[in-house]
């Protein structure tokens, strides 16, 4: 067992100061009569900020109540985050999605459910400084609208990651530099410990995230014990939070250089050249068809073609949809949802809503086993042994401070299969998984052929999924889930217990932005829901429109079942190098959890990997070849990617990667050699993922021959060594591998 370390130990003296159960009333006593920042706190708080946003939350910024991490802490586990819906009452509200932008606390709640990334991009972050992800991924407008959710400042003590002094003033006096740097101890958000619209979602839900804590049983409902949001310790040898933090701050800086560089700057002349490639290869398609189908004897051949360049049309269609789901194009959400809609829905027949939903959430926990939908692909493929290894929730090790076990807690073994955040369900390490993961290397290329129909189940079910819910809003806890009254929690009312000024502050925090307002949002919003259906009707009347001309009128004019078949299958095959591309850049990356300790460039670097290829064949990867600056700076055109990269990216990840924790413990010439950036040919890349695969593969074998040995009654003696061999799977699977997250560049 490791012995506790110093952070640890603070972590946890720090929970025996606080609350627990739901005795809030020591937490947030006074939360009304905090002070006020200081003229130099005031000053860094400001110039750390993007301009819009600083601009616009000035005026009002003396005014925002100073709020301690225990507050914080409090009111998070006190009320569940579910999001204010206008349709049902303009009074009611979730609370709890309480997330830091810096030191600002931000309340976002009545915007969840029309926010076009989808309600995970928050869920994923209350409680936790979402800085860097907020501005890469948001415009000046969008940024200078946020100071209207504004509902606090962390305290200053809190913020520099040290015991608070209950919002009555830092207790030392700090300097600039020291309140640049920070030194926030994150909070875990409630969805990543199992809860969702405030109750546990399943039994085994995120149980490994549980089970560093003292608790014997998790509630099944909120209020939490607040201790519950205590954070694990950062990893050794690979997390230091001091550098994370300064990795951040550089970050920031880069990210506002290359903003005033111009490179978020549209190039027309790019997208011009994809116009007139657009426009050869729908014609040709066109023509062929149209050659193929009017003779009297249907030519095979010209509908073989034909059906060729549909679908190099839409491989390279599927590129501009992507640049417009990150407003990538226009920079305007409306203009670019419209281009995304006409290519995706109209002439591709998918979702762009859809696409929108889950892009978003893996571009912010990227190669998260539990999180990230774009490598949740069971029973087909696994990419990291915890797939097929899940972790106890708890073992004979865990559950222990300072040597002493817990023995009231039970021994826990999560069902074979992780839970996803994203489909709501276990990923289940069924019959069906242990058949196609033994060979899924082998499987591989040809189930990227068929990838394209993958597309079309998850487009319709997300669609399917998203009429439910505005016909059914009370019938189900997702975005247009069910609210309670200012504070008020199944039954329980967080304010009870507080004076008169304290409980108005605390409803103040927790009361959505359309509630602050007097109402005044609420009506015009209320057309929140009404704006979700308008898409939904846009999106399915596209779809309509696209089986109408594909269907009915491509389909139907081809004479023969067999041609009809035949032209389907060409046409989408066609498009697997693009499914291919997608899931290279990540595959055999590392899939490891380092917890929240790590910032936002530091896991991008770390997930993603570049391909090799000369300038003129850029148009054939789309921009997708450049993931590593995509994953940085997803809104940036794809047309400067190569640009930025060049002159800006590789040199940070180069000069980070001297610093790794990793770096400290290699030869200087090693060290030196280190990079954050990864790049390699599309071959190499490609052997990188079949590597994986077929790694995963073996260990699913070994799997399930010990799982045979036993049932025949032949491994009785060999308990140990099965044991051990499964935990070495489990530990694979949270450290990745070197092989699997590879730094550096390489060639054929």
């Amino acid at each position: 067992m490791t012995a506790p370390t110093t952070q640890d130990t603070t972590l946890r003296n720090r929970s025996k100061q606080t609350t627990t159960g739901s005795n809030h009333v020591a937490a947030l006593h006074s939360i009304s009569t905090s002070s006020k920042l200081s003229p130099t706190a005031r000053e860094v708080l400001l110039n750390s900020l993007p301009r819009p946003l600083a601009k616009a939350i000035q005026p009002t910024l003396d005014f925002k109540p100073i709020i301690t991490r225990n507050q914080l802490r409090t009111l998070i586990a006190s009320t569940p985050q579910i999001p204010f819906s206008p349709s049902r009452n303009a009074a009611r509200s979730g609370g709890g999605v309480l997330i830091l932008f810096n030191r600002l606390i931000l309340n976002p709640s009545d915007f969840l459910p029309s926010h076009p990334g989808g309600e995970l991009a928050f869920l994923h972050f209350v409680g936790r400084d979402a800085q860097d992800e907020i501005e890469a991924y948001h415009s000046d407008a969008a940024l200078k609208q946020m100071a209207s959710w504004v509902v606090g400042v962390l305290d200053e003590d809190d913020w520099m990651g040290r015991p608070s002094s209950d919002g009555q003033g830092p207790t030392t006096t700090r300097t600039r530099e020291e309140l640049e740097r920070g030194g926030y101890v994150p909070l875990v958000p409630p969805i990543q410990l199992g809860y969702r619209a405030g109750v546990l979602e399943a039994p085994h839900a995120q149980a490994a995230a549980f089970s560093h804590h003292l608790i014997p049983t998790r509630p099944q409902s909120f209020p939490l014990p607040p201790d519950m949001l205590e954070p694990p310790p950062p990893p050794a040898n690979e997390i230091e939070p001091a550098r994370e933090r300064k990795m951040s701050q550089a970050y920031r800086e880069l990210h506002r250089r290359i903003a005033g560089d111009g490179w978020y700057v549209l190039r027309p002349a790019g997208y011009a050249r994809e116009c007139a490639r657009y426009a050869l290869l729908g014609s040709l398609a066109f023509y062929l068809f149209y050659k193929g189908t009017s003779q009297q004897d249907q030519s095979s051949f010209l509908l073989f073609l034909s059906s060729i360049c549909l679908g190099l049309l839409w491989h390279q269609l599927t590129f501009t949809a992507h640049d417009a789901g990150h407003h990538g194009i226009t920079h305007s959400p409306l203009v670019d949802r419209l281009i995304g809609v006409v290519i995706a829905d109209l002439i591709g027949g998918l979702s762009i809503g859809w696409w929108c939903d889950n892009h978003d959430v893996h571009h912010l926990v990227t190669n998260h086993p539990e999180h990230d939908p774009d490598i949740q692909h069971m029973p087909f493929f696994a990419i990291s042994p915890r797939f097929v290894a899940p972790e106890p929730e708890h073992d004979s090790e865990s559950g222990s401070v300072d040597g002493q076990q817990d023995k009231q807690r039970p021994m826990m073994v999560a069902p074979e299969g992780l839970w996803s955040t994203y489909y709501r369900r276990v990923l289940t390490f069924d019959a069906p998984a242990r058949v196609f993961l033994k060979y899924q290397h082998q499987l591989y290329y040809i189930v990227m052929s068929l990838g394209r129909f993958n597309l079309y189940a998850n487009s319709y079910g997300f669609l399917a999924k998203r009429a439910w819910r505005l016909a059914m809003p009370g019938k189900n806890g997702g975005a247009l889930g069910g609210g309670s009254e200012d504070g008020a929690v199944g039954g329980e009312d967080v304010r009870v217990g507080l004076d008169e000024a304290d409980a108005a502050t605390v409803s103040k925090i927790l009361r959505p932005r359309a509630v602050r307002a007097g109402g005044k949002k609420s009506a015009s919003s209320g057309g929140r829901d009404g704006k979700k259906l308008f898409h939904l009707i846009v999106e399915v009347s596209c779809l309509v429109a696209f089986w109408t001309w594909f269907g009915a009128g491509v389909l139907g004019s081809i004479r023969g079942w067999g041609w009809k078949v035949m032209y389907v299958l060409v046409s989408h095959v066609v498009t697997s190098p693009l499914h291919v591309q997608i899931v290279l850049s990540h595959f055999a990356q590392c899939s490891a959890d380092l917890g929240l300790y790590e910032s936002f460039p530091s896991r991008q670097l770390r997930t993603t990997m570049d391909v090799l290829c000369p300038p003129w064949l850029d148009f054939l990867h789309g921009g997708l070849h450049m993931q590593v600056t995509h994953h940085l700076f997803p809104r940036i055109p794809r047309h400067n990617l190569r640009a930025v990269r060049d002159k800006y990216v590789r040199a940070f990840a180069d000069s980070w990667g001297e610093t790794h924790p990793r770096s400290a413990s290699s030869t200087q010439e090693n060290s030196k050699k280190r990079s954050l950036y990864s790049e390699f040919t599309f071959g190499e890349g490609n052997r990188r993922v079949l590597g994986v695969l077929a790694e995963v593969a073996r260990q699913v074998k070994v799997l399930g021959e010990v799982a045979e040995a036993q049932a025949k009654g032949t491994l009785h003696h060999q308990q140990q060594p099965a044991s051990s061999e499964a935990e070495k799977y489990r530990a694979s699977g949270r450290a990745g591998t070197e092989s699997s997250s590879g730094s550096g560049t390489e060639s054929d």
